[in-house]
């Protein structure tokens, strides 16, 4: 377990931790976070440890009413939210359409089996009109609903892509909808029509790339070896200029990577305006799992990155990290996640044969195999659908549930076997985002808070 810099007392009501320098206190229930002073912090540290909880301690009291004098970095108006005691099935709003499963790279941690996830080939068009057809129907009631092309690498059968937004749009007019479609790809195939097909169709597009060209080169090289940093960078190069580097770079971070705000600086420099990076998590790729180190330099990259959003803010720039401005919109709403994704409620995910899965990760498990395009199991689909963050005892009792959501499903079984069983390093960077997002709201004027708010989209 890697210890990190604040204080960890997972404990029913109250949590206190510390951030660069800075005392907090989170009141799990209310989800109301406080400044408070060394010897109240002290105080309330060691009371915690002795479960004062459980206890009518006069001395307690009088603590608590302390807070009522520090700085309350939450807004008191909040709404409570229940978590679905009737087992609804949500409406199906977002498929991942894997319209290739084979691909022209040999990622040494692809979680697919090359992009391949144990049925290569590529989509038929009727498959994917199917799936279509799939999606507005499940989607009930909902007036937006989208489409991500996913692989392998799916530029690899661009004509079906074509041919499947032309035929949702259609379909959308129909059912008086609005449709979006984003993408996931290695960038290899960044072609001039490629490119203006995605400009025009307003494409959300993510970029799987190491970033370091030693790094990409030895993570991601091209089916047969060679190097894929050159070959892609001069597509990539003309794609971001294109838009003005409005896409995201996908980094997946191995034992072999350099710092992570180095390789955030070189995609900048490449043209990049949103840069996630994210550990590797595989079971298979063990050999490649990051040392202790790598996450410590994750927490180091985390601060910079921390830093670097409240100067922003305060120069009213422009800003999008997506975790921290998710935990940012649940900190300034306090309104509870109960899941950690969307996977086989709102989004499913479909095979290049037609299978439908809970999410792009389970392709290939036919332990998860939930339907078809033409049907699905709604019994199967149940159980992504009760509370995450119940299911297991883990979640249940810490401090970041209301947060966190319950971690990703496929790493959780991966990991330990159990989707509802969280990957406990996965729960250590989470939590350090939660006080990193604690402490840029503590750090802005409410000038600058209403600036954050309208990025955030909250009224």
């Amino acid at each position: 377990m890697i210890r990190d810099q604040y204080l960890y007392h997972n404990l029913r009501e109250y949590h206190t931790f510390r951030y660069k320098s800075r005392n907090y206190l989170l009141n799990v229930e209310d989800m109301k976070a406080y400044r408070v002073g060394d010897s109240l912090f002290n105080e309330l540290s060691i009371l915690k440890e002795q479960g004062f909880l459980e206890t009518t301690n006069k001395k307690i009291k009088i603590s608590l009413e302390e807070l009522e004098l520090t700085k309350i970095c939450a807004p008191h108006n909040h709404t409570e939210i229940t978590y679905p005691t009737d087992k609804k099935i949500l409406p199906i709003t977002r498929i991942s359409l894997n319209v290739s499963q084979i691909c022209n790279m040999k990622c040494i941690y692809c979680y697919g089996r090359d992009g391949e996830y144990g049925e290569k080939g590529l989509m038929y068009r009727s498959t994917a009109f199917k799936a279509v057809d799939f999606l507005f129907k499940y989607s009930d009631d909902k007036s937006n609903v989208s489409i991500n092309f996913f692989g392998g690498e799916p530029l690899l059968n661009f004509p079906l892509i074509k041919e499947v937004v032309k035929y949702s749009k259609c379909l959308s007019v129909k059912k008086e909808k609005k449709i979006h479609f984003s993408i996931s790809t290695n960038g290899t195939l960044f072609s001039k029509n490629v490119i203006e097909f995605f400009n025009k169709e307003k494409f959300s597009v993510q970029v799987s790339f190491d970033g370091d060209k030693e790094i990409q080169d030895i993570n991601r090289p091209l089916k047969k070896g060679q190097s894929s940093y050159d070959y892609i960078l001069p597509g990539l190069k003309k794609f971001l200029e294109s838009r003005n580097g409005d896409a995201a770079a996908r980094v997946t971070l191995t034992k072999f990577d350099s710092l992570g705000e180095k390789v955030r600086e070189k995609l900048k420099k490449i043209g990049f305006k949103r840069i996630n990076i994210t550990p590797v998590t595989s079971i298979i790729t063990d050999d490649f799992a990051l040392k202790e180190s790598n996450y410590h330099s994750l927490f180091n990259d985390l601060d910079s990155i921390c830093d670097e959003l409240i100067e922003r803010v305060k120069c009213k720039k422009n800003v999008n990290d997506k975790i921290l401005f998710n935990l940012l919109t649940t900190l300034i709403t306090r309104k509870k996640t109960f899941y950690s994704c969307g996977a086989g409620k709102g989004l499913l995910a479909i095979s290049a044969s037609g299978k439908v899965f809970p999410c792009h990760r389970f392709v290939g498990n036919d332990e998860f195999i939930l339907g078809d395009v033409i049907s699905i199991k709604e019994e199967k689909r149940a159980p992504f659908n009760y509370p995450q963050i119940y299911m297991s005892p883990i979640c249940a009792n810490c401090y970041a549930r209301y947060f966190c959501g319950g971690n990703c499903y496929h790493e959780n079984l991966e990991t330990n076997g159990d989707i509802f069983i969280p990957r406990l390093t996965n729960c250590e960077l989470i939590k350090k985002k939660i006080a990193a997002s604690i402490y840029i709201y503590d750090n802005l004027e409410n000038e600058e808070r209403a600036y954050l708010k309208s990025l955030l989209k909250i009224n």
